[in-house]
């Protein structure tokens, strides 16, 4: 529906006097005009538009409209209690207070922060909303084991929530995804993004933290605002440990911290209250640097681990690039790669660092057209490259990582897992059946055999 004929349906409910009828259709325009004041259509006439229409959507919900408000919708005012009050000629001094839901005027101060924030109009601290991200998880090379957590932790709960009926956990909560860098942890945030048709937002601590002393917390209020004013939106919260570290003098970090644990409040239970969905996400590759009150449950208590891309997942990455390249047809892709040697020394390398590989040896290539005029890629060119290229994952950090999963990530019980269980079973017997076979020798006396 266009706003025109939200506004319509908006028009009847209120001259009907079904003013709970008129807030859904109303929220439905506001959201569309605060798409146009971002997108910079008509930005004046969008943002007058808007406020108007978010004093009426308050005086809806508290059931009585202004004469102003009746004039910005164009409609007639009632006037049918009128006659019922001449008959009284006392009553006639009764019209004049009248014009008391004007003090309801007076609630513009009740307004909340985050109201205020997008009523407001300012462009101070904008934030960058996606549409929906085009990566999708087939985009996504290897972690099988990562998406098949993506897909029972977050992708089921949001996308079927009445399975969760009858259960005393209902889901909610955020998400953090950590492990090394350039492993594809913004990727897979896109592709959840992508998955539930979101809108996707994403979040680096400069964003935050360099907005000044006092104004971190207004630039927080204001992205969870401009998040719920989305049907259903992602957060990115890219370098948590930044973000909300553990330990830090910094009285603006702090400020940063508190205001992020006041809107979190709320958030696993904001979907059953507006049926509306707003997912968070974090990520980091030092998770034990931030904070425990935000990795608690119903925050960023699920913990997903996204891990250096094995065999599979580089082979998909080499052959992608060069199946890329053939399509094109202007560089030739000799028959002499051997992709299964690429794949092995590529071993203990990220997805960044793999990608930074087949950027180089498109470099050689180009180098070497210049002095030869050949435009071509061979397997002397990936061995010339990986004889000079290092993985930029360092060990430690592989090892902190390991012991801080042991640590703090949650069992798993998968269908499968249960298997063990008749192995068990099978090892108890074991000791038991040999207890038969001693009696055996002591059946035969001497006497008879004799």
């Amino acid at each position: 529906m266009n706003q025109s004929d939200l506004l319509h349906i908006v028009k009847t409910a209120i001259s009907q006097g079904r003013f709970d009828a008129a807030i859904k259709p109303l929220e439905q325009i506001l959201t569309l005009l605060k798409f146009d004041f971002d997108n910079g259509i008509d930005r004046e006439k969008n943002g007058k538009a808007y406020n108007a229409l978010l004093k009426v959507r308050k005086e809806c919900i508290a059931g009585v409209l202004s004469s102003e408000s009746y004039r910005i919708l164009r409609l007639e005012q009632p006037r049918k209690e009128e006659p019922k009050v001449e008959p009284a000629p006392e009553a006639r001094p009764e019209p004049k207070p009248a014009p008391k839901p004007e003090p309801k005027a007076e609630k513009k101060e009740e307004i909340s922060p985050e109201e205020a924030a997008l009523a407001g109009g300012s462009n101070e601290y904008q934030f960058h909303w996606d549409e929906i991200p085009t990566v999708t998880f087939e985009d996504i090379a290897g972690l099988d084991e990562c998406k098949a957590l993506v897909e029972r932790k977050v992708l089921l709960p949001l996308l079927h929530p009445e399975m969760l009926e009858g259960y005393v956990n209902g889901g909610g909560g955020g998400v953090c995804l950590y492990g090394p860098p350039g492993t594809g942890k913004t990727m897979i945030s896109a592709a959840i993004a992508n998955k539930i048709k979101a809108k996707f937002c994403s979040i680096t601590p400069s964003d935050l933290l360099n907005q000044g002393v006092g104004n971190t917390e207004k630039a927080v209020k204001t992205l969870f605002a401009e998040a719920r004013s989305f049907p259903c939106a992602v957060i990115y919260f890219d370098e948590m440990d930044s973000i909300a570290p553990k330990n830090t003098k910094s009285s603006v970090t702090r400020q940063l911290r508190s205001e992020f644990l006041a809107q979190l409040q709320g958030v696993s239970s904001y979907g059953e209250k507006t049926g509306n969905i707003l997912f968070l996400i974090c990520a980091t590759n030092k998770p034990w640097d931030i904070d425990s009150a935000f990795l608690r449950p119903g925050r960023f208590g699920t913990k997903i681990y996204v891990g250096l891309p094995d065999a599979e997942a580089r082979r998909y990455i080499v052959t992608h690039r060069l199946d890329k390249l053939r399509k094109k047809g202007a560089v030739e892709i000799r028959d002499d790669i051997d992709v299964d040697f690429i794949v092995e020394k590529t071993n203990g390398f990220n997805c960044a660092d793999v990608s930074n590989l087949l950027n180089t040896v498109e470099e050689v290539s180009f180098a070497r057209l210049a002095k030869t005029n050949e435009k071509y890629i061979a397997n002397e060119d990936f061995i010339r490259v990986l004889k000079k290229t290092v993985s930029s994952v360092q060990a430690d950090d592989i090892e902190k990582l390991d012991a801080w999963r042991k640590e703090n990530d949650a069992p798993i019980v998968f269908d499968d897992e249960e298997e063990p269980k008749p192995e068990e079973s099978k090892e108890e017997p074991q000791p038991v059946e040999p207890a038969p076979e001693e009696k055996k020798p002591e059946e035969p006396p001497t006497e008879k055999g004799e």
